[in-house]
This record gives structure tokens, sequence and C-alpha cells, in this order.
């Protein structure tokens, strides 16, 4: 949060969210063979996020391992993160998203270069 100088910033609530943020609790199923996901837009294109971290279009369906489609109810992200940064070997760059089914199931998926997984479901 920017204030400007010399201002006294807001108070934080106790009960209010941390912006940006996973939630609390921690996924039922996280996934240790990764499944591929297709995220879809409203016209049936595949949903990208380019090197700025920005949405083609808001996701509006999805499909895990090429099973029945589901519709996006809710969605959240991308969140970048670059992963051992360290280690040019096993360096990554991925972007995180959440969304939530049509029956209330959310799921954390992922974005890499070679596509969209699902990395746990909160079940």
């Amino acid at each position: 949060m920017l204030v400007p100088w010399g201002d006294r910033p807001p108070e934080r609530r106790g009960d209010a969210p941390w912006p940006g943020s996973l939630p609390a609790l921690a996924p039922a199923s996280v996934f240790r063979d990764r499944p591929s996901v297709v995220l879809l837009d409203d016209t049936g294109g595949t949903v990208s996020i380019d090197g700025r971290g920005t949405v083609s279009a808001g996701p509006s369906s999805f499909a895990v391992e090429g099973g029945e489609p589901a519709r996006v109810r809710a969605w959240a992200g991308p969140w970048p993160v670059v992963e051992r940064w360290w280690d040019p070997d096993r360096a990554r760059r991925v972007h995180r998203f959440q969304v939530v089914d049509d029956v209330g199931c959310a799921w954390l998926l992922v974005r890499d270069d070679l596509g969209w997984w699902a990395e746990a479901r909160y079940d």
C-alpha cells in the first residue's frame, strides 16, 4: 500500500484478508504427477498469460486430463513465481492461478512454458 510521506497507514482489521495471498486453508489434494489442464475463455480459445502477467481473457471453463469441461464460477490470479532462481538447471518461471468450478471445488492451477497444469485441489 502506498502512503504519502508523513501520513500514517490505515490500520488493518484482524479479520481482513491478505491481498493477493492464497487462502489459509491448505489444499486437500496435492498432485504428485500434475494432470494437464485446458483452460478456455468464452470464445473457446486457450487462456494465456503474457510476459507481463496479463491474462488474455477471463476463463469460462476448464477440463483436467481430457475430462468433461467444468464451468469456472470464480477465479483469481495470476501470481508470478520464480522458483530456484539460483540454480540455472532447475530454475523455472510460472504463474499460479485459482479457479472455482461449478460445484464449488477450488483448484490451484499453474501455467509454465509447456501449458496449464493442476497442482492441487481444495476438496
